[in-house]
């Protein structure tokens, strides 16, 4: 079990990816990936300037969809932790939420 002992101080949002792994978005402005059996931290991906506060994955394309306080949504590629997509210069206000639509997304 993993808990608050500074292994994702902060956290803001998190939960169940698939299988065995958890994901969580922090203060720290990066989104862990961990083993939800071992405690372990698998990944981590970084790219935002500000808290992530909002994460949403497609179990089907591999990809988890990042909102943050910088007022962009990142798009990632779990498998290999690469950031595919950025949107940017679109939100007035910070992202407090986002859901994962493969098909208006990413193709």
């Amino acid at each position: 079990m993993i808990t608050n002992t500074g292994n994702y101080p902060n956290s803001l949002e998190h939960g169940f990816v698939q299988d065995d792994i958890i994901v969580s978005g922090s203060n720290d402005q990066k989104i862990k990936v961990w083993n939800a059996s071992t405690g372990e931290c698998i990944r981590t991906l970084t790219g935002h300037k500000d808290l992530v506060r909002a994460l949403a994955f497609d179990p089907l394309s591999g990809r988890l969809v990042s909102g943050s306080y910088d007022r962009t949504v990142k798009v990632w590629d779990l498998r290999t932790g690469k950031m595919g997509r950025e949107f940017q210069g679109q939100y007035a206000s910070h992202i407090f939420d986002v859901k994962f639509d493969c098909s208006r997304i990413v193709r």
